[in-house]
This record gives structure tokens, C-alpha cells and sequence, in this order.
């Protein structure tokens, strides 16, 4: 059992071995240096302050100091305290400021020793806090990886398959001629007329424009709107070379609309539109189908394009 006595100047209660009686030790409270009472000596006078009713200022009387072996002070060395007079007994020795520590002084030992009270501000885990925060972070950094792994294994699958189905479509070269009469039974190439191709099962969301793709307009470049938003749906927008030729390339076989309009022959005056013809072109072109048409003769039709298809052959025959 240690030997319990109070300290001789602020009366903190100590404890300490009982192998340490007799030796000079000094308060971890107020720095005195005082002698350890011998077991018997420290019960007797614990025994009589019960017995007297002494009372004991101390500031945490709760507060046990105890060592096993020589107590080892934070920081340096206290100075011995300077001799208690009479009006002021109780006065305690400063401990020496932050920037007066010896050079030599080492984190080791700024740390407190077993029994000494915790600086303020200090705070001490348990090591197997830092040993279970070390598992979960490993945990939480392995699940993150195969997350990220697994995420990825999905994008490459998707785009694998994106790529499957983009090799598994078979385009189709589409080739063809557009004539008209322009007088006496001789045929001439109908060079600027149009050729747009839309696939039968997709619709626009929005009516397409028929601004600058008309016979009349001038050839529109590749990144007009409406020629966009054609090869958006599948479709294509072309124009008949100076010989009357034509080819494009449609992405998939299929069921396409085929539109050809003659830059060269009109219909005859106040003509009108084939009425099956008009409702079929107005899902894609809305109210501005006769505009995109204006008085030229076309030719609306539905065909199945596949693998070797039939080049396109048309006479638009005589103006008018």
C-alpha cells in the first residue's frame, strides 16, 4: 500500500511507493522539495488531521498523485521554490516560460510521465484508436477501389456493346441520277435537285426548317440546321451533281423516305400536292411541306434499302 501524506506547502494529497520512504521528492503541484515520512509517520499525522478536523485547502482534493519511481517533471527542472515567509506561505513557484526551455530540450520530455496531471490542452488516445482509424481507412480506401473498378467495368461494357452495335449495322451506298426535259425529247441532267432521305420510323420532335434546303436555294453547307438535324434522325440531305448523279451512304438498312425534287421542271400551274404525299412529308416538315416543294415536280416514295440496292433513275420529264 503507498505511503499517503499531504504536501508540506499547497497540502496536496501524495502518494507514493513505500520503498521511497525517506527519500527527497519534490511536489509535481508547487515544485517543494520535502522528505517522504515513513509509512507509520504519514498514517499517525493522516490519522490526527481526521481526528482534529483539519482543514486541508487543496484545489481538486479528489487528486492523487502517485509514483513508482522518481518523478519526472515536464519540461525542465523546476528551480528550487524560494523559502515560504510569513505572509505568504502558500505562494508557489512559476514554471519557467515556453521561450526560456534549454536548446537540449526534446518533445520526449514535454510529455507527462505516469501519475502526473495532463497539461492544458493536451489530449492522449488510446493506441488502438489510431490502430482501429488505420482498419477503417484501409476498409473504406479497398471499397472505394473496387466501386471505382466495378463503375468502370460497367462504362467499358456499355461502350463495348455501343461499338457492337455500331459494327453490326450494315450501311448502304445509294447511287442514282435525276434528268428532266428541257424540250425537243432530249434529256439534260437536273443538276441542284434535291435528295433527302428519312428514315420511316423516326419523326423530329420539332418540325424541320425548309430554309436553305429548297430548289431554289442556294446549296447549303453540311452544318446548316436543318441538314444537322436530318443526320441526326438518320436521314440525309444531298444535292444532284452537275451530271444529274448522286450518292449517299445511309447508316443502317431499313425503310427510308425518298424525296426528290427537280431543280429544273415544274408542275403544271396550281398543281397541287398528292394528298397521301402531304400528310406523310408534313411529320417531318409540318405546315412548310408545299414550301419546301414550292411548283417543282418531286417524287415521294417508300423504299427498303438493303444491300444492293437498285441505283435511283428518274425523269422528271418537261417543265410544266
Amino acid at each position: 500500500m503507498p505511503i499517503r501524506f499531504h504536501c508540506k506547502r499547497c497540502h496536496q494529497m501524495l502518494g507514493i511507493a513505500t520503498r521511497k520512504a525517506g527519500t527527497e521528492i519534490e511536489c509535481p503541484k508547487c515544485g517543494l522539495s520535502q522528505m517522504v515520512p515513513a509509512p507509520e509517520a504519514a498514517a499517525a499525522a493522516l490519522m490526527l488531521e481526521q481526528s482534529d478536523s483539519a482543514q486541508v485547502t487543496v484545489d481538486d482534493p479528489s487528486e492523487l498523485v502517485v509514483y513508482e519511481d522518481e518523478p519526472t517533471m515536464i519540461g525542465p527542472r523546476r528551480q528550487p521554490p524560494a523559502p515560504a515567509t510569513e505572509n505568504a506561505t502558500s505562494a508557489r513557484t512559476p514554471s519557467p516560460p515556453a521561450d526560456t526551455l534549454p536548446a537540449d530540450t526534446s518533445p520526449a520530455d514535454m510529455l507527462p510521465q505516469y501519475g502526473e496531471p495532463l497539461p492544458s490542452g493536451m489530449i492522449l488516445f488510446p493506441r488502438r484508436t489510431f490502430f482501429v482509424q488505420g482498419i477503417l481507412w484501409v476498409v473504406f480506401g479497398v471499397l472505394a477501389f473496387g466501386a471505382g473498378y466495378f463503375i468502370g467495368r460497367g462504362d467499358v461494357a456499355e461502350e463495348k456493346l455501343a461499338q457492337q452495335e455500331e459494327a453490326a449495322r450494315e450501311r448502304v451506298l445509294v447511287e442514282g441520277r435525276l434528268m428532266y426535259d428541257p424540250g425537243a425529247g432530249q434529256l439534260a441532267p437536273d443538276e441542284g435537285a434535291v435528295v433527302i432521305v428519312l428514315p420511316e420510323d423516326r419523326v423530329p420532335e420539332t418540325p424541320l426548317s425548309v430554309y436553305a434546303i429548297r430548289p431554289q436555294d442556294p446549296p447549303p453547307k453540311e452544318t446548316h440546321k436543318s441538314v444537322r438535324l436530318i443526320q441526326n434522325l438518320g436521314g440525309v440531305y444531298t444535292r444532284a451533281a452537275a451530271d444529274g448523279t448522286f450518292s449517299f451512304v445511309v447508316p443502317d438498312q431499313g425503310e427510308y423516305y425518298v424525296l426528290l425534287i427537280s431543280s429544273h421542271a415544274a408542275r403544271a400551274k396550281d398543281a397541287p400536292l398528292d394528298e397521301a404525299d402531304q400528310i406523310d412529308i408534313q411529320r417531318f416538315f409540318g405546315d412548310s411541306a408545299e414550301h419546301l416543294i414550292n411548283r417543282f415536280k418531286y417524287r415521294w416514295s417508300l423504299e427498303e434499302i438493303h444491300s444492293g440496292f437498285n441505283p435511283i433513275e428518274v425523269d422528271f420529264g418537261t417543265d410544266g
